[in-house]
């Protein structure tokens, strides 16, 4: 009987379970949307439908298909669980890991949906909750090459190789093309300095255009890594840059976007004429138990990850990593207007603001609770000019690092993707980025009152003592035995940049001066970045 042949609910689900016991999943899928077009309707059907039509990709009609299979099947834990998948590709995250709660109370044990629950915590960054849903599927069912694989790729990621080559390698005896799995099995090879045959591994994956693109773009990078940890820089730059040219390809933007280099471009014109009496304002008090409001700036790959994690472990300070406190306010950078009618705002204005921000950092798991506040984002050095108008009194730490390590690094490392990260996409883009960030800081230094203090991430490497009690007499606190005992392993601290892994191995010189390995494709940005190099210090310093 072919497909076109059918007609009835009945059928559909007999040719359905055919294909799903041959394993034919993409089969299956596409019989369940033929199904749904000829109106025949069935929760779960509707459900398997919802795979094809996110493939498309169709994500309204995916979207439409899943509510109605949760409508028509509302007890059946494969509705909601093909809801939740829906919302996991469309980002709306925090409806996705309750709508896997609600399938999971129907069926506790069940280690697709606690997988997936994992995967959008994943998502989230909540990494700690994602490891703890991929164990539990993996006690559900131990066979779970996808949990497995996943789990490994965390464990790699923070660092902890031995957990990730066993589990990587678990997830592969039971998929040989499980992707995480490879990544993990991967990354720690090139730890145990055994790079050798990660090539030969993830280049099929890298090659692959069934898979994503930033798996493909992952890929390309770790083999980067391998190439690098061999010595054979020419190739392993060649890899980066295929990497980053599979992300521009599947992120650019659309053609009337104003791109963030054009962005900063734009605020540094205003700001180099702006009236300094309209960016400042009353200072008022911070909630809950907060006396110092303490900001960690500079750019990516500047040592502001080991900030965050050498002051968390300070009793006094309570410490907000990477979560965007200030993403309301970023409209008000969208035009001169915009900057304008934000500089214009009396006081109430301004506390309504000053509110979002608390109320953001409280949903970031934040009690307020302790003396000093530290807010971690580095890139937030864009938006210098909103924390000095809403937080006149806050401190600013800014990481400084050799100007050459910082851009090729930021090129070189594998980011989660948004705008800022796409301009780090080729070594020319990440020169150029930088150079217009540091020049806005600048300005915003000459323009805005900033209590600001610098750190440097070759202090931190070779006087760590000495550059931690500038800083702590800085922030008004005493240094403490326990800020050298930052490492994750001991704090419990969740790592989510990709310098977790660095961290994982305590302080070491291993960051400094690689960018000499590719002095080749680096002396083609170095007329943008050598007025930095100097300006900072640097000169031929490591």
């Amino acid at each position: 009987m072919t497909t076109t042949s059918l007609r009835t609910l009945d059928e559909y689900r007999r040719e359905i379970e055919r294909a799903q016991r041959a394993g034919d999943v993409d089969a299956a899928g596409r019989l369940a949307a033929e199904a749904e077009a000829l109106g025949i309707e069935d929760g779960k059907l509707l459900a398997l439908a919802v795979h094809q039509h996110l493939k498309a990709p169709d994500f309204a009609r995916a979207e439409a298909a899943a509510r109605k299979a949760v409508a028509l099947a509302p007890s059946d834990p494969m509705a909601l669980g093909a809801l939740g998948f829906c919302l996991i590709v469309m980002q709306r995250l925090p409806e996705a890991i309750e709508t896997f709660d609600k399938a999971l109370a129907l069926a506790p044990n069940a280690a697709p949906l606690l997988y997936n629950k994992g995967f959008a915590y994943e998502r989230a960054n909540k990494l700690a909750e994602a490891r703890k849903e991929y164990r539990a599927a993996l006690v559900a069912n131990p066979n779970h090459a996808e949990a497995a694989g996943h789990l490994a790729y965390l464990s790699a990621l923070q660092g902890s190789f031995a957990q990730a080559r066993d589990l990587g390698r678990r997830a592969l005896a039971r998929d040989p093309a499980n992707v995480s799995g490879a990544f993990a099995l991967s990354l720690a090879e090139i730890d145990a300095g055994k790079p050798q045959g990660v090539e030969l591994r993830l280049k099929p994956f890298a090659e692959r255009a069934s898979l994503d693109a930033p798996a493909r773009a992952a890929a390309c990078g770790i083999i980067g890594d391998a190439l690098d940890a061999m010595g054979e820089f020419e190739r392993a730059f060649e890899s980066y840059s295929r990497k980053g040219e599979i992300l521009r390809a599947a992120y650019a933007p659309g053609a009337n976007i104003e791109s963030q280099l054009l962005r900063v471009q734009r605020l540094k014109r205003y700001f180099t004429r702006a009236d300094k009496a309209q960016w400042t304002s009353a200072p008022v008090p911070a909630p809950g138990a907060i006396k110092t409001h303490v900001f960690v700036l500079g750019f990516a790959r500047s040592g502001t990850t080991l900030l965050e994690n050498v002051l968390a472990t300070h009793p006094a300070l309570e410490v907000m990593a990477e979560h965007d406190g200030l993403k309301d306010c970023y409209p008000v950078t969208d035009s001169d207007a915009a900057l304008d009618a934000f500089a214009a705002l009396d006081a109430e204005g301004l506390q309504r603001y000053r509110d979002l921000y608390w109320q953001e950092a409280r949903s970031a798991g934040m009690p307020l609770e302790r003396t000093v506040f530290v807010d971690k984002l580095p890139l937030n050095s864009v938006v210098l000019c909103l924390i000095a108008k809403l937080f006149p009194r806050a401190k600013i730490v800014f990481a400084l690092r050799d100007p050459r390590d910082v851009v090729f690094s930021s090129f070189r490392r594998r980011f989660g993707m948004t705008p800022q990260m796409y301009e780090l996409t080729t070594l020319e883009g990440a020169a150029r980025y930088y150079d217009a960030v540091m020049a806005l800081v600048q300005v915003y230094r000459r323009v805005l009152t900033l209590d600001l203090h610098e750190v440097r991430l070759e202090n931190l490497v070779t006087d760590f003592k000495g550059e931690m009690d500038r800083l702590c007499g800085f922030l008004g606190v005493a240094g403490t035995e326990a800020m050298q005992r930052f490492e994750p392993a001991r704090t419990g601290r969740d790592v989510t940049t990709p310098s977790a892994a660095q961290l994982a191995k305590g302080l070491n010189a291993g960051g400094l001066g690689p960018w000499r390995n590719y002095a080749g494709p680096m002396a083609e940005v170095t007329p943008l970045l050598q007025p930095w190099v100097a300006a900072y210090g640097y000169g031929d310093a490591p």
